[in-house]
């Protein structure tokens, strides 16, 4: 861990810090080891850490620190030279991923995370899933990322996004690699709908600019978004996937009073919450664990199966697919009690229709 040193030199250092931070891990701190922590959290600025500051105060003003001795701090890195510090910190990713470490990281430039894990995937010749929680859309391969959805990413999401903030190209894009995209409008009628979304993710990407400024302290223009607790929610979904091992967070101003950083603090909060409640599921063990529900369609011999876990409620889509060799990703897809009531209806869920337009890229 000899990076410890080198690309992390500012230390953290908090004051009246209680439970949560008590538990918790310090780099710096006197028999500090990285190996004794699922969750890797550091913050990345250009001028220091101007909002992270705030952000940790108050993360570490909280009094219920459930969670959070899993939780270790690296710190600061302070950003440079955009070009050679991706190629460090994709080092980093790529170490950290391979010591099966869950990563968070606060960023004040936009894109520029998801850029590093392109580099750390490509490094490590991995593909991944990225869902994007956006006002619009920053991460499509017409941005300046280049990233090949073909190769380099097998699942892309769009959370939380506004119609006048994305053109019908874009969503058409999407719709024909069997990518999904979520409202904001729908979003608001049920956040749970966001869950299946979230569960497909290896890395989550959260703009502020998806949170109502009103939450972010006027820390932008944007009047409408998610509610404070909604983003709480998203960040939670995240922290319990199983398959998710980097969410990054980015703001470029907290507003007024700092009101922004408590958003995020709270954001984290949840995130760490939903890491210690995560449950490792295997839906295709054949365990009594599962149900396998299987709905007949009016049109043909064509059936849709859907599996049910019994400890957690969660669903998925499972299509039987001959090469056993594709990854599991491909044919056992995340979905929703909806999904399947649209199926007894006789109706094909979208989401399926999406999961077959991937699957049939191979």
């Amino acid at each position: 861990m000899e990076w410890l040193n080198s690309f992390f030199p500012v230390k953290v250092h908090t004051a009246g810090v209680h439970s949560a931070g008590a538990q918790m891990g310090k780099w710096g701190d006197p028999g500090f080891r990285l190996d004794a922590y699922g969750i890797v959290f550091f913050s990345i600025e250009l001028g220091g850490p101007v909002l992270s500051g705030p952000l940790r105060d108050r993360l570490y003003a909280y009094a219920n620190g459930y969670g959070f001795h899993q939780f270790a701090d690296l710190g600061h890195y302070t950003l440079l030279d955009e070009e050679a510090s991706a190629k460090e910190l994709a080092y980093i990713l790529g170490d950290l991923y391979e010591m099966g470490k869950t990563v968070l990281i606060f960023c004040d430039i936009n894109g520029f995370v998801a850029k590093v894990m392109r580099l750390a995937h490509h490094q490590m010749g991995l593909g991944y899933a990225m869902v994007e929680t956006s006002n619009g859309v920053d991460l499509l391969p017409s941005g300046p990322l280049g990233l090949n959805f073909t190769n380099d990413v097998h699942y892309y999401g769009l959370l939380a996004y506004q119609g006048n903030h994305i053109t019908e190209n874009q969503l058409a894009y999407l719709d024909k690699l069997g990518f999904e995209s979520l409202r904001l409008g729908m979003l608001k009628t049920g956040i749970h709908l966001a869950e299946p979304m979230v569960r497909m993710a290896n890395y989550l990407h959260l703009d502020f600019t998806a949170i109502k400024t009103a939450h972010m302290g006027l820390g932008h223009s944007y009047p409408n978004g998610l509610l404070g607790e909604e983003a709480c929610a998203i960040l939670r979904y995240a922290g319990a996937n199983t398959n998710l091992w980097a969410c990054s967070l980015h703001a470029d101003d907290f507003g007024l009073k700092h009101i922004g950083a408590e958003q995020f603090a709270q954001m984290i909060w949840y995130f760490v919450e939903g890491v210690s409640i995560r449950c490792l599921e295997s839906p295709l063990d054949g365990s009594r664990d599962y149900l396998l529900y299987t709905v007949g369609l009016d049109k043909g011999d064509n059936q849709l199966r859907f599996i049910k876990s019994v400890r957690t409620d969660r669903w998925w889509i499972h299509f039987p697919v001959e090469n056993p060799q594709l990854p599991e990703y491909k044919y056992l897809i995340p979905c929703s009690y909806a999904d399947y009531e649209e199926a007894a209806r006789g109706e094909i869920p979208f989401r399926w229709v999406q999961a077959a337009a991937r699957l049939s890229f191979d």
